[in-house]
């Protein structure tokens, strides 16, 4: 029996923020608040995941800010 099987990373952007100046590019650029999530599949069927990293991205340079779980759940619960 073969069983077909593998991983992944995956970056999930959940909420855009304000533009704001990137530190990195000094670009007004767009930010948003994204996931890095591991996934494990098993004949192509997602059976576990589970989230590595919470950060800020920023959309021109692709630098990213890590949050923690708190900050990260409160800010995306700002209007």
């Amino acid at each position: 029996m073969l069983i077909v099987y593998g991983w992944k990373n995956k970056i999930k952007t959940d909420k855009k923020l304000e533009n704001t100046l990137c530190e990195n590019c000094k670009h007004n650029a767009e930010r948003y608040l994204a996931r890095e999530i591991f996934i494990v599949n098993i004949f192509g069927i997602p059976v576990f995941k589970k989230t590595n990293k919470r950060m800020v991205l920023c959309a021109n340079c692709g630098i990213i800010e890590q949050l923690d779980k708190r900050e990260y759940k409160q800010r995306l619960n700002e209007i």
